[in-house]
Parts: structure tokens; C-alpha cells; sequence
């Protein structure tokens, strides 16, 4: 009878744990999981870029997913579905626009960061921090904040170009 000596079959479990590490590191490597496609564009209020608006995709699908983005100072958007900057799901949304008053004094300034998805996150926890107790008045229109009746649509398309411009006027 033969007993088992692991020394004598090392070179098989090196392989067999390499093998291993590399399947599980690759699992969920896939990438853009979603299918989505980079997408924004800008926002003016009365032909003038709106800085710090929330700007919303809503699917009108129930299959897809919502999408959302900050303006910076010239108006400009980049939107987001899962990770900060990917882009949209293809296909056909209504759209909602929000700007709040009460901004954090210290509001993260595109500019300061490498690249957007930074700045975002940055964005965004500077937002999740304001005004607490604080009822925040929305600077737009009411009309916008609704994307069932603000009359803004988009749809997005695997073959892009994806830039979206949203005139808004005064309240």
C-alpha cells in the first residue's frame, strides 16, 4: 500500500491553486455587464449652463435601468448607471433636472480632480452631507423635477453619439 506524499505532487497543487486564484480573480471581470454606452450632454437655463443640477434617466422600460449625472460649470454632464461615468443602458427615457439651494460651502470643484468618476464620488458625498434638517428648495422649475410631465426625452443608442442638450426656461 501506498501512501500519499504530497512533496511528490507539489508541481500539480502550485498548478491547481494558481488555477484557482487566476478563475476567481477573473469571475465578474466581464466588464460592462449592463451593456451601457457613454452618455451626457449639457443644461441651460435660459441659454446659460446650470452648475450643480441632478440630472435623471429614467427608463420608460421597465427592463433597463435608471441613469444620473451632476452638471459642472459649463452645464456639462457625464451619466452614470453602476459605475461613475459608464454611461446609459440603450434605450428611451424621460428625463427629470433638479438644482438645490442648499449647496455644501465646500462643493467639490471639477477641476481639482484627475478624472470624473473622482470628482463624482466627491460630488456626491459633499451632497449626501448638506443641509441636514434643512428643507432644500429646488431652483428649477417644478416642472423638471417630474420626468413623468417635464416633456424631456432622450433616447440613447448603442451607436451614439449620446449628447444631450436640455434647454430649460425660468419658473
Amino acid at each position: 500500500m501506498k501512501i500519499f506524499n504530497a512533496a511528490n505532487h507539489l508541481p500539480f497543487y502550485q498548478f491547481a491553486t494558481l488555477s484557482f486564484l487566476i478563475l476567481s480573480t477573473c469571475i465578474g471581470c466581464g466588464g460592462n455587464t449592463l451593456g451601457t454606452v457613454p452618455s451626457g450632454g449639457t443644461v441651460l437655463l435660459d441659454d446659460a449652463p446650470v452648475e450643480g443640477a441632478t440630472v435623471i434617466f429614467n427608463p420608460e422600460g421597465a427592463e433597463s435601468r435608471a441613469a444620473s449625472g451632476i452638471t459642472d460649470a459649463k452645464g456639462v454632464f457625464k451619466l452614470t448607471t453602476e459605475v461613475n461615468g459608464d454611461g446609459a443602458v440603450p434605450g428611451s427615457y424621460k428625463i427629470s433636472i433638479t438644482k438645490w439651494d442648499k449647496v455644501p460651502e465646500n462643493m467639490p470643484k471639477k477641476e481639482d480632480f484627475k478624472d470624473d468618476s473622482a470628482w463624482m464620488d466627491a460630488v456626491y458625498r459633499a451632497k449626501e452631507k448638506q443641509g441636514k434638517g434643512v428643507e432644500p428648495k429646488n431652483e428649477l422649475a417644478a416642472v423638471y423635477a417630474n420626468s413623468a410631465g417635464s416633456g424631456l426625452n432622450a433616447t440613447v443608442v448603442n451607436a451614439g453619439p449620446n449628447e444631450f442638450s436640455f434647454k430649460l426656461k425660468k419658473k
